[in-house]
């Protein structure tokens, strides 16, 4: 039994590619890094708005909150589909972190 346990730990880690697969294995910590990477390299409007999207939902998930917000408003202000999604969530993050007037201000921006 432990020898299985131990044996999927490790292929989980090995099956990492990039960020989205660490993303889509909830390996946020790992995300974060790897997908702030491809956000650097990547052309395509759409594929980078989502990348700093993805970066801000994988710090949101390790309850960091800083990191998030700026992350999402990156995103938000991205060309693409994530662009109030992104404003809604940049607000949220203001919330957690009890900045109240910046987070209202978002909130009616979203």
């Amino acid at each position: 039994m432990l020898g299985y346990l131990l044996g999927s730990c490790k292929s989980q880690k090995t099956d990492i590619k990039n960020g989205r697969s660490a993303y889509e294995r909830k390996l946020y910590h790992i995300a974060a890094g790897l997908l702030q990477k491809q956000y650097d390299k990547e052309k395509n409007p759409l594929r980078k708005q989502e990348t700093a999207f993805l970066v801000g939902r994988s710090f949101d998930r390790n309850n960091q909150p800083e990191n998030a917000a700026y992350w999402y408003l990156k995103a938000s202000k991205e060309y693409g589909n994530y662009t109030a999604e992104a404003l809604f969530r940049y607000a949220q993050m203001l919330k957690k972190q009890e900045l109240y007037d910046s987070a209202i201000n978002a909130f009616t921006q979203a």
